[in-house]
């Protein structure tokens, strides 16, 4: 039993929305590890000047 068109283009279009999903909160939390260390290491730095 072959699917319908609008059937396709329902499954083709929720199919798009995961994968943009999942490609935008791997980029989101690359950026958030990204920046939590660079944070890490400036206050490292901070912490050994004041040594």
């Amino acid at each position: 039993m072959a699917l319908k068109t609008k059937h396709k283009l329902l499954i083709g279009s929720f199919t798009t929305i995961v994968l943009i999903y999942i490609i935008a909160s791997s980029v989101f939390i690359y950026l958030i590890l990204a920046k939590q260390e660079y944070d890490y290491n400036q206050l490292d730095g901070k912490i050994d000047e004041l040594q």
